[in-house]
């Protein structure tokens, strides 16, 4: 600990100056190892709630005044802007009518911000009104009104682009329906209060139930809801903690209550939540901000370790921490020159840096003269040399990747680097406030190296990545990071194969020798009877072999399946899937499964017999997930 004089640029009622001890850490080095912040810089209104928006763009809002929220007695809009972190300029979008003060909020499906409730009063009652933003034309709309109002809720996007809608006042908890209604979930009642529940979709669609109370649950939103306990956490109610989804179905918890610096692990597997240990932070923390960055690490900025409730000066974490989720090691880094307690966020943005900033707007706040319109920009050792010069790291670049992708199809991400690249990752949109994130969850993506691209693979589906905005980031060997692209994840048909069929040769003969009578591109699909299947071929005695590829349109377990009459066999990627090299009436016949991956072609091969009869020959095959 060391004195800081701690000068406060927006102070509320005649500027003061507080000398104020205040743990700032103690890490050296160069910015490769403990990465570098930027100055401050001003911003339009207090970043409290902020929303990275699909055009790289950041919108923010406070309340209705510097001043305690409490002190105001009208209510009827909200200060709010959209800064552009690349050009440092920023544009009011003020919300008319309603104060969205102390709201929960998440991204929809097409890129909007959804926000529900807010604050009516001065007596800090909540509202029932909900509105969403749109990134297209900076405006504000009113969506559906909630049964109840709510002040300090949470909001999960849900796999069917639904919204949960938790906490703020009520123990009965809400959906956002997308036909913009909203449906009560009377089966689902849970007494949390008011604090932001640390929600987020889990694997099997329903809502992971994290914190900040002890009790873990699984939510079920469909119908009228329902619960289901899983058990403590870690004995803590971690109150004005902070939480990240830093893998599939992978949380971890970190510090609250009274400024501890554990950190607890939340895993959903089997169905079920489970709680384990992992390393503590070097420093106690409340108030403060988890945040996943480009490469799947953890970063904690901000707070303060006394267990104040609110804030304490005297008591700011200066120091930002890094947890690595291979080692669950944590790593001291720089230090922010300003202290984020109450009200601050953290998010990262499209180039792989973090945004901090925000604080203020509370009665102790104003008291001792804690007001932060304004922000810092954390860039993390990643983006540096590692020869310690404090240089930026020359970066992959990703030449192109599609602006939509279904779930679990292929796609390419072309990049000069392709050769070098040791992971890929796509990461939703930040959407923070009061030290968590009610959005922001970290995919990891598999690929395969093709030439000057990746060949990638979307995730399987929407309960990993519930349809919205998500930043593509691709991390070399060295550990740097790309700029990312805006991907939207959505509800989109497999992409349809622009080939014609297999090609085709038939021989005058049942033993598939040469040559070859008739050669054409044909789908496998017939039914010739008694006729001949084409010119100068014979009704009788006459063979087919079709080869060519075909190509996955969807990872994971699939079957072919075979129609002929006579004998038939069908080889893919050179392993035999069926074989009835037999005379026989119309029999079906049903492969073994195989697992294919989405984009990727495969060799097939089909062949054929007629002796006698009627002749039938036809080929499909069931998708993972299928049911015919």
């Amino acid at each position: 600990s060391v004195d800081l004089l701690e000068l406060n640029r927006n102070p509320v009622a005649g500027e003061k100056i507080l000398l104020a001890q205040a743990q700032v850490g103690n890490a050296t080095g160069t910015p490769d190892q403990i990465g570098q912040w930027s100055g401050v810089i001003g911003m339009p209104v207090i970043p409290i709630f902020t929303a990275l928006l699909p055009n790289g763009k950041v919108l923010m809002w406070d309340s209705v005044g510097d001043a305690p929220t409490e002190s105001f007695s009208v209510h009827n809009f909200t200060r709010a802007a959209v800064w552009d972190p690349i050009a440092n300029t920023s544009s009011r979008v003020d919300v008319s009518g309603f104060n969205i003060f102390c709201a929960g909020f998440a991204h929809m499906a097409d890129g909007k911000v959804f926000v529900a409730g807010g604050n009516k009063d001065s007596a800090l009652n909540g509202i029932r009104q909900t509105h969403t933003f749109d990134f297209n034309t900076n405006t504000w709309s009113r969506g559906p009104d909630m049964a109840y109002e709510r002040w300090y809720p949470s909001v999960a996007a849900l796999a069917n682009s639904e919204h949960f809608v938790m906490g703020g006042g009520p123990d009965t908890h809400e959906v956002r329906q997308t036909n913009n209604t909203m449906r009560t979930l009377t089966g689902a009642v849970i007494a949390h209060g008011r604090d932001y529940p640390f929600i987020q979709t889990g694997l099997d669609g329903r809502v992971i139930y994290a914190g900040p109370q002890n009790d873990m649950r699984l939510i079920d939103t469909s119908g009228a809801g329902s619960v289901q306990g899983q058990g403590g956490r870690d004995g803590l109610d971690r109150n004005y903690g902070s939480y990240a989804m830093y893998d599939i179905g992978k949380l971890m918890v970190t510090g609250g209550a009274g400024s501890t610096n554990t950190a607890t692990l939340v895993n959903m597997a089997s169905n079920a939540l489970t709680a384990s240990a992992t390393s503590s932070m070097k420093y106690g923390r409340r108030q403060h901000n988890a945040t996943v960055l480009a490469d799947g690490s953890v970063l904690v900025t901000g707070g303060l370790s006394s267990g104040a409730g609110l804030v304490d000066l005297n008591a700011g974490v200066y120091a930002a921490e890094v947890w690595n989720p291979a080692t669950g090691a944590w790593r001291e880094l720089a230090s922010a020159a300003v202290t984020r307690q109450y009200h601050s966020v953290a998010m990262l943005l499209p180039d792989g840096r973090v945004y901090t900033g925000g604080g203020g707007i509370c009665g102790v706040c104003q008291q001792v003269g804690y007001l932060r319109k304004d922000a810092e920009i954390f860039s993390p050792p990643y983006l540096f040399n590692k020869n310690g010069s404090g240089q930026l790291a020359t970066r992959p670049t990703i030449s192109s990747a599609p602006a939509t992708v279904g779930y679990g199809q292929g796609f390419n991400i072309v990049t000069a680097e392709a050769g070098t690249i040791a992971k890929a990752a796509l990461i939703r949109l930040g959407a923070p406030t009061h030290g968590q994130d009610q959005d922001q969850r970290y995919i990891p993506l598999s690929y395969s190296v093709n030439g000057g691209s990746l060949s990638a693979t979307s995730p399987a589906n929407a309960n990993i990545a519930p349809p919205g905005y998500y930043m593509l980031f691709i991390t070399d060997s060295a550990g740097v990071p790309s700029v990312s692209k805006m991907v939207q994840v959505a509800n989109v048909a497999p992409p349809v194969g622009s080939g014609t069929g297999l090609t085709a040769q038939y021989f005058n003969n049942m033993t598939l020798t040469a040559p070859a009578a008739l050669q054409r591109t044909e789908a496998i699909n017939f039914n010739w009877g008694t006729g001949a299947p084409g010119a100068g071929i014979g009704v009788d005695r006459f063979s087919v072999r079709w080869s060519g590829q075909i190509e996955a349109p969807l990872s994971g377990s699939y079957q072919f399946q075979t129609l002929s009459d006579d004998g038939v066999r069908v080889s893919v990627n050179g392993q035999q899937m069926i074989n009835n090299w037999t005379d026989h009436g119309p029999t079906t016949n049903t492969s073994a499964a195989i697992n294919l991956n989405a984009g990727a072609k495969y060799n097939i091969t089909v062949e054929f017999y007629e002796n006698g009869g009627g002749a039938v020959a036809s080929l499909s095959w069931k998708l993972p997930s299928a049911t015919a």
